[in-house]
C-alpha cells in the first residue's frame, strides 16, 4: 500500500514514483572478488611462486580478505587453467610465469612459526611488529607463515611446497623444532634463528639467555631459603626449553643448600594438563616450596590453582616467571619475573638478517640478556611443622 502523506494545507497527495533501478547483488563482495583474482593473476605473472600457490590461510592473511572471497577468485584462476585445486594438498601452478618483475626476491623476509598465531606469545607479537617496521623502513616486506603441520616430525614435504611458493629471500624461523633448522641447514637457505639452536644446526640466532635466567632464578630462591626447588615446564623438544632444563640442573647441582631440585613436565599448554602436574606435585609428602615456571601464561595458570587447593603465595610458595607478560602489571602478589625489550630483540634479528640478505652468511650467536624483576611472588621460607623441619 503506498503510504498517504498529509500536508498543512490540508490536501492529500500520493509521493512521485521514482524509476526502479536493477542493483547488482553484492557490488562490494563482486568487485573484492575481481580485485583478488587481478592481485592473484599479476603474482602468478610475476613468477613469485613457483609450483604452488601460497595456503588459503596465508593469502587471506596477506591480502586481508575472507576465505569465501578468496576461493571465488581461485575458481576463476582455475577456469583460466592457471591453477589446479589438490585435495588435502593446495593449489598447483599449471602455468609458469611470463614474466618477473616487481619486487626483489631479495627484499622479501619470511617469517615462519609452527604455532598458530592466535596462541602466539604476546612478547613475540611485539618483536615481529617491531622486526616488520625495521624491514619496512629498508623497503624489505615481512611474509608471516604459521600452521601446526610444521610441528609434525615428517615436515619435509610442507617445507619443500612452502619453499617452492617462496623461492627466495630470507627466512626468520621463530620456535622452531630440530627438524625444521635441520631442514633450512641442509637446504642453505639464508635463515636466522628467534630462539636457541639445536647443536646439530649451527645457523645465525638471536637468543634471550634462558640459560642465564634459570642460573639467576636457583640463586634467588636459595638465597631465600628454600631447599625444595623445582622447574615447572611444558615438555618439548625446543632448544630453548632442553637449554633451560640443562641450566637449572647444573645451578642445582653446584648449590650446597638444596636437598631436592628437580624437573616437573605438563604434556600439553592447557588448563586440563597444567592442573593434573600440580595436583601430582602437591599430594607428595614433601613437595617443593617454590617453582620456576616455564612461562608467563603457565604462571596464571599456576598461580591461580595454587589459590584452589589452599596454598597461599608467596608465604606457602614462592614462584618465579622465567618470562614477562604485560597482564603481570595486574596480578597480585607481583609476580616475579625476568624482562627483556622486544624491541631489542627484533633489532638483533634484522641486523643477522641484512647479513644474510648481503650476502654474508654467518653462525653468529647474539645474546639477549633479561633483567630481574624481583616482584611479591617470592619470600623466605617459612618453616612448617609438616615439612620435617
Amino acid at each position: 500500500m503506498v503510504k498517504i502523506q498529509q500536508f498543512s494545507n490540508g490536501r492529500k497527495m500520493r509521493p512521485k514514483k521514482l524509476p526502479v533501478r536493477h542493483i547488482v547483488a553484492s557490488p562490494v563482495r563482486t568487485n573484492l572478488v575481481t580485485q583478488t583474482v587481478v592481485l592473484l593473476r599479476a603474482e602468478l605473472a610475476e613468477g613469485n611462486w613457483q609450483g604452488w600457490m601460497p595456503s588459503e590461510r596465508a593469502l587471506c592473511d596477506q591480502l586481508k580478505i575472507s576465505r569465501p572471497t578468496l576461493r571465488f577468485a581461485l575458481h576463476q584462476l582455475e577456469k583460466e587453467s592457471l591453477v589446479e585445486p589438490m585435495h588435502g594438498v593446495g593449489y598447483r601452478i599449471l602455468k609458469k610465469a611470463a614474466r618477473k618483475s616487481g619486487l626483489k626476491n631479495s627484499s622479501i623476509v619470511h617469517l615462519l612459526c609452527p604455532d598458530p598465531l592466535e596462541q602466539t606469545r604476546h612478547l613475540s607479537i611485539l618483536w615481529i611488529d617491531e622486526l616488520r617496521q625495521l624491514l619496512l623502513k629498508q623497503g624489505c616486506e615481512l611474509r608471516v607463515h604459521h600452521g601446526t603441520q610444521f610441528l609434525r616430525q615428517d615436515v619435509g614435504g610442507a617445507l619443500e611446497r612452502l619453499l617452492a611458493q617462496n623461492p627466495a629471500g630470507c627466512w626468520v624461523l621463530a620456535h622452531s623444532t630440530r627438524v625444521i633448522q635441520q631442514w633450512f641447514l641442509r637446504k642453505q637457505v639464508p635463515t636466522v634463528l628467534a630462539g636457541y639452536r639445536h647443536d646439530d644446526a649451527p645457523l645465525p640466532c638471536v637468543v634471550v639467555d634462558v640459560e642465564a635466567v634459570c642460573r639467576h632464578a636457583v640463586g634467588v630462591l636459595t638465597a631465600a631459603g628454600h631447599r625444595r626447588i623445582a622447574f615447572f615446564t611444558q615438555r618439548t623438544q625446543r632448544a630453548g626449553d632442553l637449554s633451560s632444563e640443562r641450566a637449572f640442573l647444573s645451578a642445582a647441582k653446584i648449590s650446597t643448600a638444596l636437598d631436592d631440585a628437580r624437573i616437573v613436565h605438563y604434556e600439553r599448554d592447557t588448563i586440563v594438563d597444567i592442573g593434573q602436574a600440580m595436583r601430582r606435585l602437591f599430594r607428595e609428602k614433601h613437595p617443593p616450596t617454590a617453582l620456576l615456571v616455564g612461562n608467563a601464561s603457565t604462571y596464571a595458570t599456576v598461580a591461580t590453582f595454587a589459590a584452589k587447593i589452599g596454598l597461599r603465595i608467596p608465604e606457602d610458595l614462592s614462584l618465579i616467571s622465567r618470562e614477562y607478560d604485560n597482564y603481570f602489571e595486574y596480578l597480585v602478589p607481583s609476580p616475579a619475573c625476568y624482562r627483556y625489550t622486544p624491541r631489542r630483540h627484533a633489532a638483533g634479528i634484522f641486523e643477522l638478517v641484512q647479513r644474510q640478505l648481503a650476502g654474508a652468511p654467518t653462525s653468529t650467536k647474539e645474546h639477549i640478556i633479561p633483567s630481574h624483576f624481583a616482584g611479591e611472588s617470592v619470600a623466605n621460607i617459612r618453616i612448617r611443622q609438616r615439612d620435617g623441619g
